[in-house]
């Protein structure tokens, strides 16, 4: 816990995001996003360029890896940028 979450028996809550790339960007859903703005004290946890390998019994272990911390992590200091939509396709079909 930072201190000001400290001093007012806050819980910090921290997102935990891994990547193989170098963490420049990550994909966020849309709970983790409406999560960080409902709770002040949250941090975001990126681990960056983790090694994957996968062995012959098809096994596969992640290694390595960069960590960077934001704590406080201010989400809307970045930059959130829309992927898709889901949607839902209705019961009756046009023929």
């Amino acid at each position: 816990m930072t201190s000001s979450a400290a001093a007012t028996g806050e819980t910090k809550h921290v997102e935990v995001k891994g990547t193989t790339t170098d963490g420049s960007e990550v994909i966020l859903t849309p709970n983790e996003v409406r999560h960080a703005h409902e709770y002040p004290y949250t941090a975001l946890f990126i681990l960056s360029n983790i090694t994957i390998e996968r062995a012959d019994d098809d096994t596969v272990t992640a290694a390595g890896g960069d960590r960077n911390l934001f704590d406080p992590w201010p989400i809307d200091d970045g930059t959130l940028t829309p992927l898709g939509f889901r949607y839902q396709v209705p019961d009756r079909r046009i023929t």
